[in-house]
Protein backbone atom coordinates (compact mmCIF):
# COMPACT_ATOMS: atom_id res chain seq x y z
CA UNK A 1 0.00 0.00 0.00
CA UNK A 2 1.28 3.39 -0.93
CA UNK A 3 1.89 5.90 1.81
CA UNK A 4 -0.26 8.49 0.16
CA UNK A 5 -3.20 6.04 0.14
CA UNK A 6 -3.13 5.69 3.92
CA UNK A 7 -4.91 8.96 4.56
CA UNK A 8 -7.79 9.93 2.38
CA UNK A 9 -9.27 13.34 2.35
CA UNK A 10 -12.86 13.76 3.48
CA UNK A 11 -15.44 13.65 0.79
CA UNK A 12 -16.81 16.95 2.24
CA UNK A 13 -15.34 20.18 1.11
CA UNK A 14 -13.93 22.69 3.57
CA UNK A 15 -16.96 24.86 3.11
CA UNK A 16 -19.34 21.95 3.81
CA UNK A 17 -17.41 21.00 6.92
CA UNK A 18 -17.57 24.58 8.15
CA UNK A 19 -21.37 24.70 7.62
CA UNK A 20 -21.75 21.36 9.45
CA UNK A 21 -19.80 22.67 12.47
CA UNK A 22 -21.91 25.84 12.46
CA UNK A 23 -25.16 23.75 12.50
CA UNK A 24 -23.87 21.63 15.38
CA UNK A 25 -23.01 24.77 17.35
CA UNK A 26 -26.53 26.11 16.78
CA UNK A 27 -28.09 22.86 18.01
CA UNK A 28 -25.96 22.77 21.16
CA UNK A 29 -27.86 24.28 24.17
CA UNK A 30 -26.50 27.28 25.97
CA UNK A 31 -25.23 27.04 29.52
CA UNK A 32 -28.48 28.60 30.81
CA UNK A 33 -30.58 26.15 28.81
CA UNK A 34 -28.53 23.21 30.08
CA UNK A 35 -28.94 24.36 33.69
CA UNK A 36 -32.71 24.80 33.22
CA UNK A 37 -33.03 21.31 31.80
CA UNK A 38 -31.00 19.89 34.67
CA UNK A 39 -33.29 21.70 37.13
CA UNK A 40 -36.31 20.10 35.49
CA UNK A 41 -34.77 16.66 35.77
CA UNK A 42 -33.91 17.30 39.42
CA UNK A 43 -37.47 18.41 40.22
CA UNK A 44 -38.87 15.34 38.48
CA UNK A 45 -36.60 13.10 40.55
CA UNK A 46 -37.66 14.88 43.76
CA UNK A 47 -41.36 14.50 42.88
CA UNK A 48 -40.88 10.81 42.10
CA UNK A 49 -39.08 10.23 45.39
CA UNK A 50 -41.75 12.15 47.32
CA UNK A 51 -44.54 10.13 45.70
CA UNK A 52 -42.69 6.92 46.48
CA UNK A 53 -42.30 7.96 50.12
CA UNK A 54 -45.98 8.89 50.42
CA UNK A 55 -47.01 5.58 48.83
CA UNK A 56 -44.69 3.68 51.16
CA UNK A 57 -46.13 5.47 54.20
CA UNK A 58 -49.71 4.76 53.05
CA UNK A 59 -48.91 1.09 52.53
CA UNK A 60 -47.12 0.90 55.87
CA UNK A 61 -50.08 2.48 57.68
CA UNK A 62 -52.51 0.19 55.89
CA UNK A 63 -50.52 -2.84 56.95
CA UNK A 64 -49.32 -1.66 60.35
CA UNK A 65 -52.68 -0.73 61.87
CA UNK A 66 -54.41 -4.08 61.23
CA UNK A 67 -51.19 -5.85 62.17
CA UNK A 68 -50.96 -3.86 65.38
CA UNK A 69 -54.57 -4.73 66.16
CA UNK A 70 -54.03 -8.43 65.61
CA UNK A 71 -50.31 -8.99 66.25
CA UNK A 72 -51.02 -10.41 69.68
CA UNK A 73 -53.36 -12.95 68.16
CA UNK A 74 -51.36 -14.18 65.16
CA UNK A 75 -49.95 -17.14 67.02
CA UNK A 76 -53.14 -18.02 68.90
CA UNK A 77 -54.78 -21.27 67.87
CA UNK A 78 -58.28 -20.13 68.83
CA UNK A 79 -60.25 -17.11 67.60
CA UNK A 80 -59.96 -13.97 69.69
CA UNK A 81 -62.82 -11.53 70.32
CA UNK A 82 -61.97 -7.90 71.01
CA UNK A 83 -64.82 -5.98 72.63
CA UNK A 84 -64.57 -2.19 72.71
CA UNK A 85 -66.92 -0.43 75.11
CA UNK A 86 -67.47 2.97 76.68
CA UNK A 87 -68.77 4.14 80.05
CA UNK A 88 -69.47 7.84 79.82
CA UNK A 89 -66.40 9.37 78.19
CA UNK A 90 -63.99 6.59 79.17
CA UNK A 91 -63.17 3.69 76.85
CA UNK A 92 -62.38 0.10 77.79
CA UNK A 93 -61.30 -3.01 75.90
CA UNK A 94 -62.02 -6.65 76.67
CA UNK A 95 -60.20 -9.52 74.93
CA UNK A 96 -61.40 -13.10 74.92
CA UNK A 97 -60.13 -16.41 73.60
CA UNK A 98 -63.04 -18.32 72.01
CA UNK A 99 -63.23 -22.10 72.28
CA UNK A 100 -63.94 -22.75 68.59
CA UNK A 101 -63.09 -26.46 68.70
CA UNK A 102 -65.13 -27.32 71.80
CA UNK A 103 -67.92 -24.78 71.27
CA UNK A 104 -68.37 -24.37 67.49
CA UNK A 105 -72.06 -23.38 67.73
CA UNK A 106 -71.57 -20.55 70.20
CA UNK A 107 -68.36 -19.34 68.54
CA UNK A 108 -69.88 -19.25 65.05
CA UNK A 109 -72.98 -17.50 66.34
CA UNK A 110 -70.96 -14.87 68.19
CA UNK A 111 -68.69 -14.30 65.17
CA UNK A 112 -71.68 -13.94 62.84
CA UNK A 113 -73.40 -11.41 65.09
CA UNK A 114 -70.17 -9.43 65.57
CA UNK A 115 -69.46 -9.36 61.83
CA UNK A 116 -73.06 -8.31 61.13
CA UNK A 117 -72.80 -5.34 63.47
CA UNK A 118 -75.45 -6.60 65.90
CA UNK A 119 -73.30 -5.51 68.85
CA UNK A 120 -72.18 -2.14 67.47
CA UNK A 121 -73.80 0.53 69.60
CA UNK A 122 -75.60 -2.05 71.76
CA UNK A 123 -76.00 -1.48 75.48
CA UNK A 124 -75.16 -3.44 78.61
CA UNK A 125 -78.67 -4.04 79.90
CA UNK A 126 -78.06 -6.05 83.08
CA UNK A 127 -75.36 -5.84 85.76
CA UNK A 128 -76.81 -7.78 88.67
CA UNK A 129 -75.38 -10.75 90.61
CA UNK A 130 -71.77 -9.99 89.61
CA UNK A 131 -72.23 -10.40 85.88
CA UNK A 132 -72.60 -8.23 82.81
CA UNK A 133 -75.09 -8.90 80.03
CA UNK A 134 -75.00 -7.40 76.56
CA UNK A 135 -76.36 -8.30 73.15
CA UNK A 136 -78.79 -7.02 70.57
CA UNK A 137 -80.40 -4.31 72.68
CA UNK A 138 -79.95 -0.61 71.89
CA UNK A 139 -80.84 2.08 74.43
CA UNK A 140 -83.20 4.83 73.30
CA UNK A 141 -85.02 7.70 75.00
CA UNK A 142 -88.81 7.71 74.87
CA UNK A 143 -91.14 10.75 74.78
CA UNK A 144 -91.09 11.00 78.56
CA UNK A 145 -87.29 11.09 78.64
CA UNK A 146 -86.91 7.59 80.03
CA UNK A 147 -84.42 5.08 78.72
CA UNK A 148 -86.04 2.21 76.84
CA UNK A 149 -84.43 -0.74 75.09
CA UNK A 150 -85.05 -1.78 71.51
CA UNK A 151 -83.85 -5.09 70.15
CA UNK A 152 -82.13 -5.31 66.78
CA UNK A 153 -84.80 -7.74 65.59
CA UNK A 154 -87.28 -4.85 65.76
CA UNK A 155 -85.20 -2.80 63.32
CA UNK A 156 -86.49 -3.82 59.88
CA UNK A 157 -83.80 -1.94 57.95
CA UNK A 158 -81.03 -3.56 59.96
CA UNK A 159 -82.53 -7.05 59.65
CA UNK A 160 -83.13 -6.67 55.93
CA UNK A 161 -79.36 -6.41 55.45
CA UNK A 162 -79.02 -9.87 57.07
CA UNK A 163 -81.48 -11.63 54.77
CA UNK A 164 -78.72 -12.89 52.48
CA UNK A 165 -77.61 -15.20 55.29
CA UNK A 166 -81.03 -16.84 55.76
CA UNK A 167 -83.61 -18.76 53.76
CA UNK A 168 -86.56 -16.61 52.76
CA UNK A 169 -88.94 -18.77 54.82
CA UNK A 170 -87.44 -17.07 57.87
CA UNK A 171 -88.11 -13.50 56.75
CA UNK A 172 -91.50 -13.78 55.06
CA UNK A 173 -94.97 -14.33 56.42
CA UNK A 174 -98.15 -15.67 54.82
CA UNK A 175 -101.21 -13.47 55.08
CA UNK A 176 -104.74 -14.55 54.12
CA UNK A 177 -107.30 -11.84 53.46
CA UNK A 178 -110.66 -12.13 51.67
CA UNK A 179 -109.84 -15.67 50.66
CA UNK A 180 -106.55 -14.66 49.02
CA UNK A 181 -103.17 -15.72 50.39
CA UNK A 182 -100.13 -13.51 49.88
CA UNK A 183 -96.55 -13.57 51.11
CA UNK A 184 -95.17 -10.47 52.77
CA UNK A 185 -91.66 -9.45 53.76
CA UNK A 186 -91.01 -9.99 57.48
CA UNK A 187 -87.28 -9.34 58.10
CA UNK A 188 -87.62 -9.04 61.87
CA UNK A 189 -87.73 -12.84 62.17
CA UNK A 190 -84.13 -13.49 61.07
CA UNK A 191 -82.62 -12.95 64.52
CA UNK A 192 -85.19 -15.11 66.30
CA UNK A 193 -83.54 -18.50 66.04
CA UNK A 194 -82.39 -20.99 68.66
CA UNK A 195 -79.30 -23.20 68.74
CA UNK A 196 -78.38 -26.44 70.40
CA UNK A 197 -75.91 -26.30 73.23
CA UNK A 198 -72.42 -27.36 72.29
CA UNK A 199 -71.37 -30.87 73.28
CA UNK A 200 -68.68 -29.50 75.60
CA UNK A 201 -70.77 -27.64 78.14
CA UNK A 202 -68.52 -25.52 80.30
CA UNK A 203 -70.19 -23.94 83.30
CA UNK A 204 -70.37 -20.15 83.47
CA UNK A 205 -68.48 -20.32 86.78
CA UNK A 206 -65.52 -22.28 85.37
CA UNK A 207 -63.40 -19.18 84.64
CA UNK A 208 -63.00 -15.69 86.01
CA UNK A 209 -64.73 -13.25 83.66
CA UNK A 210 -66.01 -16.08 81.46
CA UNK A 211 -67.75 -15.17 78.19
CA UNK A 212 -71.04 -17.08 78.00
CA UNK A 213 -73.83 -17.55 75.47
CA UNK A 214 -77.52 -17.66 76.33
CA UNK A 215 -79.50 -20.87 75.75
CA UNK A 216 -82.70 -19.88 77.52
CA UNK A 217 -84.76 -20.65 74.42
CA UNK A 218 -86.32 -17.20 74.08
CA UNK A 219 -86.90 -15.84 70.59
CA UNK A 220 -84.03 -13.33 70.99
CA UNK A 221 -81.79 -15.30 73.34
CA UNK A 222 -79.13 -16.17 70.77
CA UNK A 223 -78.13 -12.50 70.55
CA UNK A 224 -77.59 -12.26 74.31
CA UNK A 225 -74.26 -12.86 76.06
CA UNK A 226 -72.96 -12.72 79.60
CA UNK A 227 -69.61 -11.95 81.18
CA UNK A 228 -69.35 -13.47 84.66
CA UNK A 229 -67.22 -11.54 87.09
CA UNK A 230 -65.78 -14.33 89.25
CA UNK A 231 -66.06 -18.08 89.79
CA UNK A 232 -67.91 -17.79 93.06
CA UNK A 233 -70.88 -20.14 93.48
CA UNK A 234 -74.10 -18.79 92.03
CA UNK A 235 -77.71 -19.99 92.11
CA UNK A 236 -79.10 -21.70 89.03
CA UNK A 237 -82.32 -19.68 89.24
CA UNK A 238 -83.05 -15.97 89.53
CA UNK A 239 -85.87 -14.20 91.29
CA UNK A 240 -87.50 -11.71 88.93
CA UNK A 241 -89.20 -8.40 89.67
CA UNK A 242 -92.59 -10.10 89.46
CA UNK A 243 -91.52 -12.85 91.89
CA UNK A 244 -91.16 -15.37 89.05
CA UNK A 245 -88.05 -17.50 88.84
CA UNK A 246 -85.99 -17.81 85.68
CA UNK A 247 -83.47 -20.53 84.96
CA UNK A 248 -79.89 -19.47 84.33
CA UNK A 249 -78.88 -21.23 81.14
CA UNK A 250 -75.57 -19.72 80.07
CA UNK A 251 -72.73 -21.75 78.56
CA UNK A 252 -69.10 -20.63 78.71
CA UNK A 253 -67.42 -20.49 75.30
CA UNK A 254 -64.63 -17.98 75.94
CA UNK A 255 -62.19 -16.95 78.63
CA UNK A 256 -60.16 -13.88 79.46
CA UNK A 257 -57.32 -13.40 76.96
CA UNK A 258 -53.98 -14.04 78.65
CA UNK A 259 -55.35 -12.80 81.98
CA UNK A 260 -55.67 -9.35 80.43
CA UNK A 261 -55.71 -6.59 83.05
CA UNK A 262 -57.59 -4.16 80.80
CA UNK A 263 -60.41 -6.66 80.53
CA UNK A 264 -60.61 -7.00 84.30
CA UNK A 265 -60.64 -3.23 84.59
CA UNK A 266 -63.49 -2.99 82.07
CA UNK A 267 -65.67 -5.60 83.76
CA UNK A 268 -64.95 -4.18 87.22
CA UNK A 269 -65.99 -0.73 85.99
CA UNK A 270 -69.33 -2.07 84.78
CA UNK A 271 -69.98 -4.11 87.91
CA UNK A 272 -69.28 -1.07 90.06
CA UNK A 273 -72.07 0.97 88.47
CA UNK A 274 -75.18 1.74 90.49
CA UNK A 275 -78.08 -0.44 89.44
CA UNK A 276 -80.88 1.78 90.64
CA UNK A 277 -81.55 5.50 91.01
CA UNK A 278 -83.24 7.20 93.97
CA UNK A 279 -83.99 3.79 95.41
CA UNK A 280 -86.10 2.74 92.42
CA UNK A 281 -85.40 -0.30 90.23
CA UNK A 282 -86.42 0.25 86.64
CA UNK A 283 -86.52 -3.25 85.20
CA UNK A 284 -86.36 -3.69 81.48
CA UNK A 285 -87.84 -7.17 81.76
CA UNK A 286 -88.26 -9.91 84.37
CA UNK A 287 -84.79 -9.63 85.88
CA UNK A 288 -83.08 -6.89 83.85
CA UNK A 289 -81.23 -4.29 85.92
CA UNK A 290 -79.56 -1.88 83.48
CA UNK A 291 -76.92 0.44 84.97
CA UNK A 292 -77.90 4.07 85.53
CA UNK A 293 -74.82 5.23 83.62
CA UNK A 294 -75.10 3.91 80.08
CA UNK A 295 -72.57 1.28 79.05
CA UNK A 296 -72.24 0.97 75.29
CA UNK A 297 -70.59 -1.80 73.29
CA UNK A 298 -68.95 0.28 70.58
CA UNK A 299 -67.60 -2.55 68.44
CA UNK A 300 -66.83 -6.27 68.53
CA UNK A 301 -64.31 -7.90 66.19
CA UNK A 302 -63.33 -11.55 65.96
CA UNK A 303 -59.81 -12.42 64.80
CA UNK A 304 -58.37 -15.78 63.67
CA UNK A 305 -61.75 -16.93 62.38
CA UNK A 306 -62.50 -17.86 58.75
CA UNK A 307 -66.25 -17.02 58.58
CA UNK A 308 -66.86 -20.13 56.43
CA UNK A 309 -70.44 -19.21 55.49
CA UNK A 310 -69.12 -16.39 53.26
CA UNK A 311 -68.09 -18.88 50.56
CA UNK A 312 -70.20 -19.73 47.53
CA UNK A 313 -70.75 -23.17 49.02
CA UNK A 314 -73.50 -21.74 51.23
CA UNK A 315 -76.23 -19.94 49.22
CA UNK A 316 -77.98 -18.86 52.42
CA UNK A 317 -74.75 -18.11 54.24
CA UNK A 318 -74.91 -18.42 58.00
CA UNK A 319 -78.07 -20.55 58.08
CA UNK A 320 -76.70 -23.09 55.59
CA UNK A 321 -73.42 -23.39 57.48
CA UNK A 322 -75.13 -23.81 60.86
CA UNK A 323 -77.45 -26.42 59.38
CA UNK A 324 -74.42 -28.29 58.02
CA UNK A 325 -72.83 -28.51 61.46
CA UNK A 326 -76.26 -29.33 62.97
CA UNK A 327 -76.27 -26.29 65.23
CA UNK A 328 -79.94 -25.37 64.98
CA UNK A 329 -82.50 -26.82 67.33
CA UNK A 330 -85.31 -29.08 66.15
CA UNK A 331 -87.73 -27.81 63.52
CA UNK A 332 -90.42 -27.21 66.13
CA UNK A 333 -88.13 -24.98 68.18
CA UNK A 334 -86.26 -23.30 65.33
CA UNK A 335 -87.30 -19.68 64.76
CA UNK A 336 -90.60 -18.19 65.73
CA UNK A 337 -92.89 -20.01 63.28
CA UNK A 338 -96.18 -18.62 64.49
CA UNK A 339 -96.63 -16.89 61.13
CA UNK A 340 -96.34 -20.11 59.07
Amino acid sequence: MKKKDKFRKSELSAKERKELRRAEEERRPTVAEAEAEEDKRTRRRIYAIALAVVAAIAIAVGVAIPTYMSCNYLFERNPVAVIEMSIGEKSYTMKYELFAADCPYATANFAFLADSGVFDGATVYDTQRDWVRFGGYVAETDEEGKTVFKHRSEDEEFCRALQKDFNEVHYTKTVTSNGQTTTEDNPTEVLKYTLKQDKVRLNYTDYDFALCSNYSGGSQSMTEFQISGTREARPTTLQGSNNRTATVNFQTFGRLFNDDEKTKEAVAAVLALAQDENGEKNYMNTYFLPPVTAVTIEKVKVYNYEFPWKTAKYPHGFEDYMNEITAFSSESDNWNKSHL
